[in-house]
């Protein structure tokens, strides 16, 4: 192509995102492997998601609307999966459906977000895909997914995050040093319900458009008004639900329960780094927790959290994650008083690891307690615990995600000191950390660093034969979940049609997209000279372009790491622009162009 057909087609792009595509694989952090002639297929299954139109309309020799019609269906693009490193390989089959709708406001919409632009997506979910013990040397996979036109024409092989080989989930206590196995704040999960450990009993946690009908004394909907932190007519069409056959990824945030809707607003926390500001994530819960060190925070057990789903906004109540051991025992912490808050808080145990079982209590409302009038009866590990808790769980009722109470209240665990000795103990610890934190910056890396939570503070030492756990509880194992970190890889890309002026009653009908799309370049940071702008990433080759904009930049490959470009005037000056209309903006796309004029979205921005 011209470059003059080129620029017009990157104009047209910017402004109404035409021939844009988008192909995600959506995968868990960590799977385990199998041995032998066993199958431990990848929970959750990956999953491939289409947005955009991909069905391409082939001449058709009948002039029949009905004959179109089916041919149009039969159109769609195929998909072939495997596992880097097997030779087995899967044909994958597409389910098209409408996105549900979003219940963050309307202001928080846009082109750059991470809702769906597209009015449909197509989903593939890969449930037969195992890793064999054949190379023991190998630590990490990926999913790769071959995508092929009804054309026959190959777009080519993506390949999704790597995915972290395990022989079984971890029963040691994690170091929060070691990123791969720990669930860190701000970052996605997934969570499924299985009974009696049978794989086709497995359910997934997930977000329905349609309002549960489903109500009972037992059990009542999560989709509750105190559900979400936003204020929305969409967040009553939407509901949690638990599906067999699709899976939601969620956003796990640790909150302060101390910090309500009103004292902050959600646009205050676009600032915030939990997710290293994921254009695609939803802004977070004005209760989430403030981090902004350059170190991931790990989500530790008993801190209380909230699930976002990433695809709608919708936030689930606060609740306390516990650890569970032995079926369905869900232990809880030990309940001490906050001197310099005049309430109450939970010890924290644990780092969160991989796969591991996992209940949700579902907090009541925080109510201060005066730490002059307590007297010592009342201020027992017991009757705290009994004061903040209700013993409510998350729960997995059949297709309905609801809340299960508990008739048998928390008992302790038998190991355990008795409750003055251990209350006694935990607030003298309290104190004493409070005058460390005075004397020292931090503590050492050997203890619970106070900022890892808000209720840090009366975290316990790790050489505590406590360790986080006083309190059991069998919550069914309806309330047991499977926790894993999830990753998505993301591909964004347009191809121009065929002709310079398409039709306008249906471009998408003549759109024509070229093959070999893969492998995809990928743009992972950016660096400004004085007069030159280095793009480091993977994947580069001879024949892209760097566009700020719709303005081509003179670009110089180094290596498939590396290109360097020379930044022209009209960037530098904000007083002068090329193009006027298209450099408005302060902060303009950078995008990779290939000779032939498809455009691939780099996620970077220029701003001037």
């Amino acid at each position: 192509m011209t470059p003059d057909a080129i620029r017009s087609f990157v104009q047209r792009y910017l402004s109404e995102h035409y021939g844009e595509r988008t192909v995600m694989l959506l995968t868990s952090r960590v799977a385990q492997k199998s041995y032998g002639t066993e199958k431990r297929f990848l929970c959750p299954p990956p999953t491939t998601v289409l947005s955009g139109s991909w069905c391409i309309q082939l001449p058709s020799t009948s002039s029949s609307s009905n004959t179109a019609s089916n041919s149009s269906t039969s159109m769609q693009p195929r998909l072939t999966i495997q596992i880097s490193g097997e030779s087995n390989q899967q044909s994958g089959t597409l389910e098209w459906s409408t996105p549900p709708p979003p219940v963050l406001p309307s202001a928080f919409i846009s082109s750059e977000g991470f809702l769906h632009s597209s009015s449909t997506i197509g989903k593939c979910v890969s449930k037969q895909l195992h890793i064999n013990d054949a190379d023991e040397k190998r630590k990490r996979v990926q999913v790769l997914v071959n995508i092929q036109l009804a054309n026959n024409e190959n777009i080519g092989t993506f390949g999704s995050k790597g995915i972290k080989v395990i022989s079984k989930p971890s029963k040691k206590r994690q170091s929060l040093k070691n990123i791969d196995l720990c669930i860190h704040h701000g970052t996605t999960i997934s969570l499924f319900n299985r009974i009696r450990s049978q794989t086709v009993s497995t359910k997934y946690l997930g977000v329905s458009s349609q309002q549960s009908t489903s109500s009972s004394s037992s059990s009542s909907s999560s989709s509750s008004p105190s559900a979400s932190t936003n204020n929305n007519t969409a967040a009553s069409n939407c509901c949690f639900v638990a599906r067999t056959n699709v899976w939601d990824p969620f956003v796990i945030w640790i909150v302060d329960p101390q910090r309500t809707q009103q004292s902050a607003s959600p646009l205050d926390n676009n600032n915030n780094n939990n997710n290293g500001a994921n254009a695609h994530h939803p802004p977070p819960p004005a209760m989430a927790l403030h981090h902004t060190g350059k170190e991931q925070l790990a989500v530790h057990y008993n801190q209380p959290i909230v699930l976002q789903c990433l695809s709608t906004g919708l936030v689930s109540p606060v609740m306390s994650i516990r650890k569970v051991d032995k079926g369905s025992l869900a232990l809880s912490g030990i309940m001490v008083m906050e001197p310099t808050l005049s309430s109450t808080t939970e010890a924290l145990g644990d780092p969160v690891s991989q796969l591991h079982k996992v209940a949700f209590e579902i907090k009541s409302p925080p109510s201060p307690v005066s730490a002059t009038n307590v007297s010592p009866s009342s201020s027992s590990p017991s009757h705290l615990y009994q004061q903040q808790h209700r013993n409510i769980f998350l729960a997995c009722l059949n297709d309905v995600v609801g809340r299960h109470k508990c008739h048998n209240p928390p008992r302790r665990v038998a190991s355990q000191l008795s409750s003055s000795t251990t209350a006694a103990a935990a607030l003298r610890q309290q104190q004493q950390q409070q005058q460390q934190q005075q004397d020292k910056p931090a503590l050492s890396s050997g203890r619970r660093r106070s900022s890892t939570a808000p209720s840090s503070s009366s975290a316990l030492d790790q050489n505590d034969p406590l360790q986080g756990a006083v309190f059991e509880q069998d919550v069914s194992d309806a309330a047991v979940w499977t926790i894993v970190g999830t990753d998505c890889a993301r591909f964004t890309f347009a191809v121009p049609t065929p002709t310079s002026t398409p039709t306008p009653s249906s471009p998408q009908d003549t759109f024509y997209m070229r093959p070999d799309i893969a492998p995809f370049p990928v743009v992972s940071s950016v660096s400004q000279g004085d007069t030159t702008l280095c793009l480091w990433g993977e994947s580069f080759t001879t024949h892209l372009t760097v566009y700020v904009g719709d303005l081509a930049l003179s670009t110089e490959f180094k290596s498939p790491e590396a290109l360097v470009c020379v930044i022209p005037s009209t960037l530098l000056s904000s007083s002068s622009s090329s193009s006027p209309g298209a450099m408005a903006s302060k902060k303009q796309p950078i995008l990779l162009v290939r000779n032939d004029g498809v455009i691939y979205k780099t996620n970077h921005s220029w701003n001037k």
